[in-house]
Formats: structure tokens, C-alpha cells, sequence
């Protein structure tokens, strides 16, 4: 049997309160995509998935094989799980880096320099100007 898990995006109200965040003195908003988002996470699934290999990720020493199947190690879209096991180590990240997860608002990410973070499809930051840089620059390093 499956497991039983579940998603909060983020709704369209916390990504208005990160935007109106971003729009005060000093502040501003910037938006990224997250590549390759769900294969930087397990997938840490009870029920084995199994996957066929397409003829381009065969190695040559098994393109013997007709049809590889092999099974699925890290979360991949469009899988039932796949967006609980990026959500939990997203959230891993983020509160390796300081953030905090607010309660009000699911998804939105605070931090003590006064950043915020809202992860819905791409990634929303808000906050002072001069601290995007450096975020940007620890979050692509982990």
C-alpha cells in the first residue's frame, strides 16, 4: 500500500504577501526556476517503482538488453510522491540556511536578515536589495 502524503503549495496569497514585501523601500522581489527540482530529492517511496530505461540512458554494455528496467531511486515528476519528497528536502535546505517555516502562509520561508522565501512552481525571494546576491549564491552551492 502506498503511503499516505501530501503536498502545501503555496497559495496565491503568500506569493501577494511575499510580492508586496518585495515592494517596500530598500526591497525588491526576484524569481527562479529550480532545475531539475524533483531529482535533488529521494524518493523514499514504501512501494518500489520500477522504470524502463529509454534507449538514450542505456549503457553500451547493456544495450544487449531489450527493454532495462531498473528501479526508480530519486524522485521524478509526475510521480505520486515525488512532490512530498521535494517539499521535504526543500524545506531541509531552507532551514539549513537559516529559514524558518511560517506557519500562516505554507511554503513561505522566513529568515533573521529579513528574506523571504516563497517556493510554489519557481522560487519567489523578497527582502533587501543587497542581501539577494549572497543568497543566491549559498543556495546554488548546496
Amino acid at each position: 500500500m502506498p503511503q499516505e502524503l501530501k503536498v502545501n503549495p503555496s497559495g496565491i496569497t503568500a506569493a501577494n504577501v511575499n510580492l508586496a514585501y518585495g515592494d517596500l523601500g530598500g526591497h525588491k522581489s526576484a524569481q527562479s526556476d529550480v532545475v531539475k527540482a524533483y531529482t535533488q530529492s529521494l524518493l523514499n517511496t514504501v512501494v518500489e517503482t520500477w522504470v524502463l530505461l529509454p534507449v538514450d540512458l542505456i549503457h553500451r554494455e547493456s544495450s544487449h538488453k531489450k527493454h532495462p528496467c531498473v528501479p526508480l531511486r530519486k524522485a521524478l515528476y509526475g510521480h505520486p510522491e515525488s512532490g512530498y519528497h521535494w517539499g521535504a528536502r526543500f524545506k531541509e535546505i531552507m532551514v539549513s540556511m537559516g529559514g524558518k517555516l511560517d506557519n500562516d502562509h505554507q511554503s513561505n520561508y522566513i529568515f533573521k536578515n529579513g528574506l523571504l522565501l516563497t517556493l510554489y512552481d519557481d522560487v519567489l525571494l523578497s527582502g533587501p536589495e543587497h542581501l539577494h546576491a549572497l543568497f543566491w549564491t549559498e543556495l546554488q552551492s548546496i
